[in-house]
This record gives structure tokens, sequence and C-alpha cells, in this order.
């Protein structure tokens, strides 16, 4: 009878952290509410960035990010997608070292929702031609040479 508990906890773990996730690697983005200064990207990728300013390891892993994207803003656009209330531009200006980012406010959850995006810091990176998931996960993971193999695609 332990074993049968056992395995049915398991299992109902496997399957709740499962469906945690709403995104996999090259699968379409789903439809996101971005502000309509998103909607039409001009940049091959486009590094989505969830944080929120009053977490201390997301200020650390903004700055990580931005040494390690420095190089590719070029092809890639940085939006920092904040799930606090417009204002929170301010606690990552200084972070950003002249870097251009956009800002996404999403109050009332719904990016983070559709992506299913429960803790912060986090990062999806998407194809904005195949409009496919080329990368994600938490930011200490990211590094210089993921980032060069994702653009030399």
């Amino acid at each position: 009878m332990r074993h049968i508990l056992t395995i049915l906890a398991f299992v109902w773990v496997v399957a709740v952290e499962a469906d945690a996730q709403n995104i996999r690697l090259g699968d379409r983005l789903p439809d996101i509410p971005l502000s309509n200064e998103l909607d039409v990207a001009y940049k091959d990728y486009v590094c989505l960035t969830f944080i929120n300013t009053a977490s201390t390891p997301c200020l650390t892993a903004i700055e990580n990010i931005v040494g390690i994207v420095k190089e590719h803003t070029p092809n890639m656009e940085l939006v920092f997608v904040c799930n606090q209330a417009p204002g929170c531009e301010q606690d990552i200006a200084h972070l950003t070292e002249d870097i251009k980012h956009t800002m996404a406010y999403d109050s009332e959850g719904r990016i983070f929702k559709a992506l299913g995006i429960e803790y912060v810091p986090y990062m999806v990176i998407y194809s904005t031609k195949r409009n496919r998931v080329e990368w994600f996960g938490s930011m200490r993971q990211l590094s210089e040479s993921t980032i060069k193999q994702i653009i030399k695609k």
C-alpha cells in the first residue's frame, strides 16, 4: 500500500510540474498581451526578461544579463516584463548601462500566466521571424555562448 501511495504521489508531482510550464523549446510563442510598441519587433530575437524590482536576485540577474546581451543588441531586443505597476523602470535604469531596452508592465499577470511564469527572475528568448521559443529558463543558466548559438541558427 505504501508503494502505491508513493507512486501516486510521484505521478501527481510530475503532472503538476508539467502543467506549471506552458512553453516548450521550439514551440510557437503563445498569444501574449504585449503593449502596442512590442507588437512589431524589428530585431531577429526578443529576450523577454521577467522581473520584479523588489527582488534582490532579480536586480543581480539584470546586471548579469545586460553584460551577456550587450554585444548582441543589434540582433536582439531586450524586454523587461515587470509584474508591478508602471514606475519600476527607474529601479533598473542604472543597471542597464544605457543599453536600449523596453519595459512591459504586467500588473494583472496576463503575460506571466500565458507563459506559465511563476518565479522571477526568468527569461524567454524567441525568434521574431519564426515566432518560436529558442530558449527559456533561469537567467543564471544563460551564457554568452548560448546567445551566440541562438543567433547563429
